[in-house]
């Protein structure tokens, strides 16, 4: 189906859950799904054809609400589109890392359902000096495009689409900032940016719009596994 083109409609039905058939089928288990609104969006939903082989598909699917706020029985297919090529590797390598400052950082990375690569960062930092004693830092961040991204809406709000370059960064949030800011600014729930060059990881901080606050250079240890 052309990208631009519309479906006529579709049909929603209630039914019991039934076996997967043999012949071809969605997987839609295995897509990100966004819904806000009227407006239901999967992306990367794996549709299988006769001869076993898999297809990735984003499309948008519109309900219609009745006058008396009842779900019509058709709804409208917006687009229907190939989904853009992911990686089969991660950009980051995982093992421990360190900063100037005092931060031990490990690294971890997993692939999610739908081919996308999500790291997940782990820092602590102890220092006599230090009015909190130990701080404790938990991030995530998930390569891949900005469209379909797990983090997709926040990262939309805070405008990370209008950061020029931002296709170069694989983008998250800080999921645990225990005791006060770390890197200088990072706190829970902030918008964060990473890339991997050689043995160095730099995250930028972006708190909750699209300018860099602060951020940090992070060294992978050279007996790190």
């Amino acid at each position: 189906m052309n990208g631009n083109a519309f479906a006529r409609g579709c049909i929603l039905l209630l039914a019991p859950a039934i076996a997967w058939p043999t012949e071809p089928t969605a997987r839609l288990e295995h897509a990100q799904i966004i819904a806000s609104g009227n407006s239901l969006r999967i992306n990367r939903a794996p549709l299988m054809d006769k001869r076993g082989k898999v297809r990735y598909h984003d499309l948008s699917i519109m309900l219609n609400v009745t006058d008396d706020g009842s779900l019509n029985n058709r709804c409208q297919f917006n687009y229907i589109n190939l989904s853009p090529e992911l990686s089969s590797s991660s950009k980051f390598v995982p093992g421990t890392y360190s900063d100037p400052t005092g931060y031990i950082c490990k690294v971890e990375v997993s692939h999610l359902l739908g081919g996308r690569a999500q790291t997940a960062m782990s820092c602590v930092r102890k220092s006599p000096n230090d009015p909190w004693g130990e701080r404790s830092l938990s991030s995530t961040w998930v390569d891949g495009p900005l469209e379909g991204h797990p983090f997709e809406l926040d990262l939309a709000n805070a405008g990370v689409d209008k950061i020029s370059g931002n296709e170069a960064f694989s983008w998250g949030k800080v999921s645990n900032g225990q005791n006060n800011v770390h890197f200088g600014c990072f706190r829970t729930g902030d918008v964060l940016g990473a890339t991997q060059v050689g043995e160095i990881i730099q995250i930028s901080g972006y708190e909750s719009g699209n300018l860099q606050k602060c951020g940090a250079v992070l060294v992978r240890q050279s007996d790190s596994k």
